[in-house]
């Protein structure tokens, strides 16, 4: 009799471990179903209770940017792709967001934020130059384009159409 009391114990302990391992997976999953459902209010009150319980999920703050982009909430976004870079200074999607998110923020075409963004542009394509990267070398072109000179981006846009970037190519 004790030794099943025991075992049935450890049974509900361990689920109990479990069940906690797996909220913080439960409320991405929420938020990013939520996001899916064009309810970006509880979409974000679910990917901040995922970050508050583990401010180490890249997956969670990749896609809380994402969505402050596409809220055009630019500082939130910088703010999450850093916390990003600083976790994991590899991940080039977390350069090229970051880049996107300085271009949100710049004022004007002097803005020392254009310059922030071609570096994280160009950081990007350092770590992955490949087609799935596209993107960077057309958005570093027009970065160029916008805070230099007219026609200072060609080389980048050239580059993003031979690599498959329909952005580049028009």
């Amino acid at each position: 009799f004790w030794n099943l009391l025991w075992i049935l114990l450890a049974i509900f302990i361990i689920s109990l471990l479990f069940r906690q391992c797996n909220s913080n997976q439960n409320y991405f999953e929420k938020g990013v179903n939520y996001f899916e459902d064009g309810n970006s209010d509880k979409g974000f009150k679910y990917l901040d209770k995922a970050i508050k319980k583990d401010n180490q999920d890249i997956e969670a703050l990749m896609r809380r940017g994402n969505e402050y982009i596409n809220a055009e909430e630019y500082q939130n976004a910088e703010y999450d792709f850093s916390e990003v870079i600083t976790l994991d200074p590899n991940k080039w999607e977390a350069y090229y967001l970051r880049g996107r998110s300085y271009m949100g923020q710049a004022p004007n075409k002097w803005s020392p934020l254009y310059k922030k963004a071609i570096d994280d542009f160009t950081t990007s394509i350092s770590l992955e130059s490949s087609s799935v990267n596209a993107n960077s070398f057309y958005y570093r072109g027009d970065v160029r384009e916008i805070s230099e000179e007219e026609r200072s981006g060609c080389a980048d846009f050239v580059k993003a159409c031979d690599l498959g970037s329909e952005l580049g190519c028009d």
